[in-house]
């Protein structure tokens, strides 16, 4: 009798210990929920994590392509790149001197560093600002005679007139302001965002380069310069074909 007893003693204090071990367990567990960091484990703020994307973009400042990262819930970074071709565009012009021919093109390149910030929790609206290094920025305007020209009473072939071409260069780091339209980052897979903005380049260089009767007129290129400063605003405006990983 007394051994059934003693084994009965046994049995229960071993009962109570397991017990005791498992309600320590729950506790320590109920230590780390899911919302916070174990031991040895990194999350992002809230459990989430940094959204990823890339986008195709098009507008005035010609193909663009960019990386965005998330940084903060209202702040991303964009990383990418622009170029804008713009192919020779021929015009007739006719004055009483002069008949002839004008070629304009253009030529932008940059890389571009930008960021978002959404001020509004849950709406599309964003503030855009950051910066992009012009790899070239060049415009050009070509004068070709289609007839005679009279110079100081001179009758002078188109040939022997030449032709004369005014060139502007804005190459260098240019700041950039705007807004954007429609959320930067998908709620799923894609989406499509406008940005309406303007970058304010560098003071351009000006520069004449001329053939035949219009040879010498490099000595204008300051006069040039002075009289294109106020021309540093490139405009834009730029849809976002975004795709999130």
């Amino acid at each position: 009798m007394k051994a059934t007893k003693l084994l009965l003693l046994l049995l229960s204090a071993t009962m109570l210990a397991k017990a005791q071990d498992s309600t320590t367990t729950s506790k320590q567990t109920s230590l780390f929920p899911d919302s916070v960091a174990k031991p040895n484990q990194i999350i992002t703020p809230k459990g989430k994590k940094h959204p990823f994307a890339i986008a195709f973009a098009g507008g005035t400042q010609g193909g663009v392509f960019e990386l965005k990262y998330g940084l903060k819930p209202k702040l991303a970074l964009r990383v990418g790149g622009g170029f804008l071709t713009v192919p020779d565009i021929v015009d007739l012009i006719v004055t009483k001197d002069i008949k002839s021919t004008t070629t304009a093109s253009a030529n932008f390149t940059n890389a571009h560093l930008l960021l978002d910030y959404a001020p509004f929790k849950g709406k599309g609206f964003r503030l855009v600002a950051g910066a992009a290094y012009f790899t070239t920025a060049k415009a050009s305007i070509l004068m070709q005679p289609t007839d005679k020209f009279t110079y100081i009473n001179i009758d002078l072939t188109a040939a022997e007139t030449g032709t004369l071409a005014t060139n502007l260069d804005w190459q260098g780091i240019a700041p950039y302001a705007g807004i954007g339209l429609f959320k930067c980052f998908p709620k799923k897979v894609f989406n499509i965002n406008l940005d309406l903005g303007t970058y304010y380049l560098t003071a351009p260089k000006g520069t004449f380069t001329g053939t035949g009767a219009f040879r010498d007129n490099s000595t204008n290129d300051e006069k040039l310069t002075e009289n294109a400063v106020d021309y540093r605003f490139l405009p834009v405006l730029q849809l976002n074909f975004t795709f999130k990983f």
